[in-house]
C-alpha cells in the first residue's frame, strides 16, 4: 500500500468532519503496481441514517479534501451505499479497510454486499449460459 502515514493521519480527520462509517483501499495501490498514471482508488461506506439526496453532495465535498490531501486530482472516489453489487463485491474482496469507526455497521453492510451478490451471481451465470448457447448454435 502506497499511502503515507501522514496522508492516512490526515485521511483519518475526515471521520470528524464527515458522516463515514469506513473508508477503503482498492485497485492498482493495493495490487503493488503503480504507476506513473495510478490513481487513488477509495471507496467510502456512509452512516446508514444519511438519506440518498445527500450521497452526491457529501462525495464531492469528501472527494475535494482527498484531492488536497494527496495533492493530486488521480482520486476515484466511490459511495459504496450507492454502488452496484458487483463493484462492492470488488471494493470488500479485494480492497483494504483504511479506517472504521462502526465495526458491527461496516460487517453488516459487507454482508448484505455479499448476499445480493450471490443472488444476483446465480441469475448472471444463468445469462451468461444462455447467450453463449444461442451465439453458439446462430452465431453473433
Amino acid at each position: 500500500m502506497k499511502i503515507s502515514k501522514i496522508e492516512q493521519s490526515k485521511i483519518k480527520t475526515l471521520f470528524k468532519k464527515y458522516p463515514i462509517v469506513a473508508i477503503y483501499l482498492f485497485g492498482s495501490r493495493v495490487r503493488g503496481k503503480i504507476g506513473p498514471l495510478s490513481d487513488y482508488d477509495l471507496a467510502i461506506l456512509l452512516d446508514k441514517k444519511i438519506k440518498k439526496g445527500e450521497y452526491f453532495h457529501l462525495q464531492l465535498a469528501i472527494l475535494s479534501e482527498l484531492n488536497t490531501i494527496f495533492s493530486s486530482d488521480l482520486v476515484d472516489l466511490v459511495v459504496l451505499n450507492k454502488a452496484n453489487s458487483i463493484l462492492s463485491m470488488k471494493i470488500i474482496t479485494e480492497g483494504i479497510v483504511l479506517f472504521t469507526i462502526n465495526e458491527f455497521e461496516r460487517i453488516s453492510f459487507e454482508a448484505r454486499v455479499i448476499s445480493r451478490y450471490q443472488d444476483r451471481a446465480y441469475y448472471e451465470d444463468r445469462y451468461n449460459k444462455i447467450m453463449f448457447q444461442q451465439i453458439s448454435s446462430q452465431g453473433v
